[in-house]
């Protein structure tokens, strides 16, 4: 993403989880978390 935001999406016993977040000082800090519906796209 172009603002600095990081997405990771992986799948997790049949549900798309997807977690966005930033990297501060080398460390990932979570934004947000969600279960992926269905709808749209994962990747944003």
């Amino acid at each position: 993403m172009n603002n600095g935001t990081v997405r990771i999406i992986w799948t997790y016993k049949k549900e798309i989880i997807v977690v966005t977040g930033n990297v501060v000082n080398k460390v990932f800090k979570i934004g947000d978390s969600w279960v992926w519906n269905g709808f749209g796209s994962p990747w944003g």
